[in-house]
């Protein structure tokens, strides 16, 4: 493709175009491997997640509270772990006014970066604990592994990640969650007589601007005192 795509610049335009260099990237996207509905492992029938762009990180904060006493506080978080739904999720219903420009859209590709940090309610977290909340952020954005989770919004699918997270992981005491909208349009292939076939279509293009800005953060309750 590269090589045919590369020859139509200088030979359809040579009167302007004597030299043209066309490089294509291929991007690493793994299928998310979770329990699907009867408990199994199975790679995820329509969701993914892309290898090589995350990063981890852990913070410490002492404090001295008084001579000899010392407070440490440990957070954790992710950034940039991109995860893609082909099929499952949905934007519609929302407030409109005159300038809204957004159309309703009842099945779209979904995709994010999720950049996740928690804060952890003891000082001697591990890298497991750490590694249980990231999967738990991608089970529940993933849904079974056979049927997906439906998802009407991105700012629903968020807040039952960070929910998820305070649920099962009880050394968590709150958790903030950034996950953008990375949309994908479909790409229009009519100069090339070819269809874009499924009524969703079948090849995108991923844009970084505009973007919504969809964010949280969760905190656990507090419990009461008799």
């Amino acid at each position: 493709m590269v090589r045919s795509d590369t020859k139509h610049y200088v030979q359809a335009h040579p009167s302007v175009i004597q030299y043209a260099k066309v490089k294509l990237v291929e991007v690493q996207w793994d299928r998310i491997i979770n329990k699907d509905s009867k408990g199994e492992l199975k790679p995820h029938h329509h969701a993914f997640v892309q290898g090589g762009t995350e990063s981890r990180y852990a913070i410490a904060e002492a404090r001295l509270t008084s001579p000899g006493n010392v407070d440490v506080s440990l957070s954790a978080g992710l950034s940039g772990l991109r995860v893609l739904k082909t099929t499952n999720s949905a934007f519609e219903g929302f407030r409109k006014d005159q300038f809204t420009i957004l159309p309703e859209v009842h099945d779209r590709l979904l995709a994010t970066a999720v950049s996740a940090e928690w804060e952890y309610a003891h000082p001697n977290a591990t890298s497991a604990e750490a590694a249980q909340v990231r999967g738990i952020l991608i089970d529940v954005f993933a849904g079974p592994a056979d049927t997906g989770v439906p998802s009407p919004a991105v700012q629903w699918t968020l807040f039952k990640m960070g929910e998820a997270v305070l649920d099962r992981c009880p050394f968590v005491k709150k958790i903030h969650i950034y996950m953008p909208n990375i949309h994908n349009l479909p790409v229009n292939l009519k100069p090339f007589g070819l269809k874009n076939t499924h009524p969703h279509g079948e090849i995108f293009l991923p844009t970084d601007e505009p973007h919504g800005i969809i964010e949280a953060t969760l905190t656990r309750t507090p419990s009461s005192r008799l």
